[in-house]
């Protein structure tokens, strides 16, 4: 062999060697590193919530309400609800649109207590406003009281994000523009219900106030998304302002630093359980023991 090709064999073992050692320190380094997160997770005992979600597909669907809609809405509040109700709540919902939206995933079930706690241990966040009420505390129910920036970054820890208006209203409406997620025709035992704690209300979930998440099947959108016209309201991600196309109906906070909050709950009426309702609050303070989210992606 001449010296020349010597050397080229010795050279070339001598990378291979160095590549097979580069290669096995960085195998090394993944394993300890994958090591180390799941000691500190055991260390913890905390696990992220299990992912329960359910696809969307993409197209067009109905959006708002008519003006028509928007006026019954109102005046079933007025019979229900009395001096309570503010007819631009309801003209907020309009117009009624065709809209197209891509494919998304969306929860399943509202967030729970449970899982909540988890991220509030983990992340050592404030606990929600109704943690110590046994009315709403139980780990089964939804978690209330908490505000919109609690809402975003609870989602953002299960690498999912708040739902946009849009979202949230195909997947409780679906594409026939239906009254409420089970249909258009009001029955008590779909509302998801409790009585919280009044009188001469009834109760049709069998649960005075929150029920547990996912538990009341009857409140059912076509896609099979629980409970978006009872039990709780919930945070989407988007500000309180007019839709495109209204430029007749005024609100006199359009513009003002709210987050939208859509869907009915348990504290609710029929005027204001339907799948265009939509509300309203300060993102930075809330405790409003009717309001919580669930999680998009």
């Amino acid at each position: 062999m001449r010296i020349k090709d010597w050397l080229k064999d010795k050279i070339s073992n001598k990378k291979i060697a160095l590549f097979t050692i580069v290669g096995l320190l960085i195998i090394l380094v993944v394993f300890l590193l994958i090591y180390a997160y799941n000691s500190k997770k055991k260390a913890s005992g905390i696990s992220k919530p299990e992912d329960d979600m359910i696809l969307i597909p993409a197209g067009n669907f109905i959006m708002g309400s008519t003006e028509k809609d928007a006026m019954a809405g109102y005046e079933k509040c007025t019979v229900e609800e009395g001096n309570d109700c503010l007819v631009e709540d309801y003209f907020a919902e309009y117009p009624q649109r065709d809209v197209y939206i891509d494919n998304f995933y969306i929860d399943k079930k509202e967030v729970s207590n449970e899982d909540y706690n988890k991220f509030a241990e983990q992340t050592k966040r404030q606990k929600p406003f109704y943690w110590d009420d046994s009315n709403l505390n139980s780990l089964a129910q939804s978690v209330v009281g908490i505000s919109w920036n609690d809402a975003k970054a609870y989602c953002e820890w299960v690498n999912k994000r708040l739902p946009t208006e849009v979202e949230w209203e195909k997947a409780a409406r679906g594409t026939d523009g239906r009254i409420w997620p089970w249909g258009n025709n009001w029955d008590t035992k779909n509302s998801n219900h409790g009585t919280g704690g009044l009188p001469g209300y009834d109760s049709s979930d069998g649960y005075e106030y929150t029920s547990p998440v996912g538990i009341y099947l009857a409140d059912i959108s076509p896609y099979g998304v629980l409970n978006m016209a009872g039990n709780v309201q919930e945070w989407v991600s988007g500000d309180f302002k007019a839709y495109s196309g209204n430029d007749k109906f005024l609100h006199k906070n359009f513009g003002r630093p709210f987050k939208v909050i859509r869907g009915g709950a348990y504290t609710y009426s029929e005027a204001d359980d339907h799948t265009s309702s939509r509300s309203y609050d300060n993102p930075v303070i809330n405790s409003n023991e009717d309001v919580g989210f669930r999680c998009a992606r």
